[in-house]
């Protein structure tokens, strides 16, 4: 190897690698320009071909020591060597092509201007603005009201299957509820039609609450324009039920407009802010205020009576009555009964610090005057916050003794029965024992609930949990 006065660098292959006697093949490589030179065998002259930066697989592949055809006097062994080298270039091409390609599809983000926005968006008002001058949505309502005169010593109303509170039941849920299989990528290979924890699906939104599924988890990407977008993750894993955040929340209020008295419906949103491949704008501008109040805003579209919430929507307000914090008001009363929360829609925040936090900035701890609960990670030391009345715990089994503890406070805690890799029947089965009110399932979850939760009752389905429940002056031991 050596260097000239103009900086570039001459690279000689080795005798070996060439074996071919009368041609001597050189790189020269420029900081933009490489430039492949060798001998004619016939004369002796030197014959140079160059190319710029961005084409040098082609230059490679083309060079002389990666001819396709057998060379004069060249053994088998070294024919392979050069068909090899052929293959290999190529492949990297395409892998590093198909790589840029992906990064670079994934970081334009995704528009959504193929879903349309609620007609009636722009008469919406926020829910903060739909409060004032309104009657005080944190009078006492009949749930605080019976518990107070619980805690008064009148318990004639204890263990009535008339006032069961619905934190007593365990409900059938699905993790990434909208969920297909993913397509073969071309870019990516076909790599993500072989990835395990993501080859699931489920039904349709509506046939899963034919099924009594009464808890769901969409995953939330803003679009342009307002758009709010359903999938998991761009490009890799992007097929759904429902693409449009729009179209999921019609079809639940479709579903429940024609099944009057049915048990509540949780929907769980988890905003993507994380990783950049989840979505690579979230990522670099975590979702504020702004998404979040056009969150509520698409909710309020689907539920709204003219100029009025629809009273299907339970809204922590409600549930914190007069007490100073959400925490407060579920560790002393818990939550209203299943007949007061029958035809309810429940939305909730999945954790996120950083939206979380957003969402419960001043003066919103307790979250007043919002639409959605917050659902954090009750491993995080979250649980004593003003603004938590229900939380999280994922593993049914490690998590067992917490969740029974916060199952007994109050709380509606959600974890996950079982995943797509971990079908382990001893974790579903600790699932049940638990107390866990919202159970999200991966894999045939029908006939998962059917055979190691469900047990059959009057209660549409839903398990009486295992756990007693405190509260009011009231244990529930049974349903």
């Amino acid at each position: 190897m050596s260097s000239s006065s103009n900086n570039r660098l001459d690279f000689t292959l080795p005798e070996k690698l060439a074996q071919m006697p009368n041609d001597a093949v050189t790189l020269k490589i420029t900081p933009m320009k490489i430039e492949t030179v060798k001998k004619d065998k016939t004369t002796g002259n030197s014959i140079s071909s160059k190319c710029n930066l961005p084409c040098f697989v082609k230059c490679c592949c083309e060079s002389y020591f990666c001819r396709f055809k057998r060379q004069e006097g060249e053994t088998n062994i070294t024919l392979y060597k050069r068909r090899m080298c052929i293959f290999v270039c190529y492949f990297w091409s395409y892998f590093v092509l198909s790589l840029l390609i992906l990064n670079f599809t994934i970081m334009a983000g995704d528009n959504g201007l193929d879903c349309p926005l609620p007609s009636n968006l722009n008469k919406i008002p926020s829910i903060e603005d739909y409060f004032i001058g309104r009657k005080n949505i944190n009078d006492a309502s009949e749930h605080h009201l019976r518990c107070w005169s619980k805690t008064s010593n009148n318990k004639n109303k204890c263990n009535s299957s008339l006032y069961l509170p619905i934190n007593k039941l365990q409900l059938k849920g699905t993790h990434n509820s909208y969920k297909m299989k993913p397509k073969f990528n071309f870019w990516m290979m076909g790599i993500n039609t072989l990835i395990p924890d993501l080859q699931y699906e489920f039904d349709s939104l509506a046939l899963q609450l034919d099924n009594n599924v009464r808890h769901f988890e969409l995953d939330i990407h803003f679009g342009d324009s307002n758009r709010i977008l359903n999938y998991h993750l761009p490009e890799i894993d992007k097929q759904t039920r429902c693409r449009c955040f729009i179209r999921c929340l019609q079809t639940i209020k479709t579903w429940s407009d024609q099944h009057a008295n049915h048990l509540p419906i949780f929907v769980a949103l988890e905003i993507k802010d994380g990783w950049w491949i989840e979505d690579y704008k979230a990522y670099l501008n975590t979702p504020g205020e702004n998404e979040l109040q056009l969150i509520e805003k698409y909710i309020l579209s689907v539920w709204w009576n003219g100029d009025a919430v629809d009273n299907r929507i339970f809204m922590p307000d409600q549930l914190r009555g007069n007490y100073t914090s959400l925490n407060a008001a579920v560790r002393a009363c818990g939550w209203p009964s299943v007949n007061e929360m029958r035809n309810k829609i429940v939305f909730t925040i999945l954790e996120t610090d950083e939206v979380r936090s957003a969402y419960t900035e001043t003066p919103h701890e307790s979250l007043e005057n919002r639409l959605m609960f917050t659902l954090p990670n009750g491993n995080n030391n979250r649980m004593f916050d003003k603004d938590v009345a229900m939380g999280k715990f994922d593993s049914s089994l490690k998590d067992l003794k917490a969740i029974k503890e916060h199952v007994a406070a109050g709380f509606f805690i959600r974890t996950r029965g079982v995943t797509v890799t971990d079908q382990s029947i001893k974790r579903l089965k600790a699932a049940a024992m638990g107390g866990a009110q919202l159970i999200s399932l991966d894999g045939d979850i029908h006939s998962l609930w059917e055979k190691y939760i469900y047990q059959e009752n009057n209660l549409n389905a839903a398990k009486c949990g295992s756990v007693n429940v405190s509260v009011g002056g009231c244990t529930w031991v049974g349903c």
